[in-house]
């Protein structure tokens, strides 16, 4: 419930972002990504949103959903969404890590598009269950460790970006790309 004006205000068209903090051990990550048993509040928004787009599939306007997932872990950015690389040059990096640090991704502010990350993958999406998979998929190469409370605890700061877009339908009937 706490987001669904952030989620409503997407899928009309506006910017709208989600972020949890707080101090270690306070359930961010647990409050963010949930468990087996229920959703949390990444898992929940997305389901909305695409809850939103059938909802409006009578409408004549198609969308199209991509998402990117990162890490920022010791001041490394991490791709969370990246292809292995080769084995050779995967192996020197997978004492520490689960993923090489990604050198092609830049995060800047722009002038004209505000903050921008270059580099990253984007994979478009058409259903929860493909954002979820992927969801999945990136989580198992965050970094975790055992703290004092909590034996898989998150080690780092992560971004899951999720960017809607929507137009008229080209075929002037019903259309939608979700």
């Amino acid at each position: 419930e706490s987001v669904r004006g952030v989620v409503g205000s997407v899928v009309e068209g506006f910017h709208g972002s989600v972020f949890a903090y707080g101090q270690t051990n306070s359930g961010k990550t647990h409050t963010m990504t949930g468990s087996a048993s229920e959703a949390g509040v990444v898992r929940l928004a997305v389901q909305d949103i695409f809850n939103r787009i059938r909802s409006q599939a009578s409408s004549s306007r198609e969308y199209l959903v991509r998402v990117s997932y990162l890490e920022i872990y010791n001041e490394q950015i991490y791709d969370l969404l990246a292809l292995p690389p080769t084995p050779s040059k995967f192996k020197s990096s997978l004492q520490h890590h689960h993923l090489p640090p990604s050198t092609s991704v830049r995060i800047f502010e722009s002038r004209t598009e505000g903050v921008v990350v270059k580099g990253l993958r984007e994979e478009i999406v058409t259903c929860p269950e493909d954002v979820f998979a992927l969801l999945d998929g990136g989580d198992a190469k965050r970094k975790v460790g055992s703290t004092g409370m909590n034996k898989a605890s998150s080690r780092s700061h992560s971004v899951f970006r999720l960017v809607m877009e929507s137009r008229a339908s080209q075929s002037g009937g019903v259309g939608s790309r979700g």
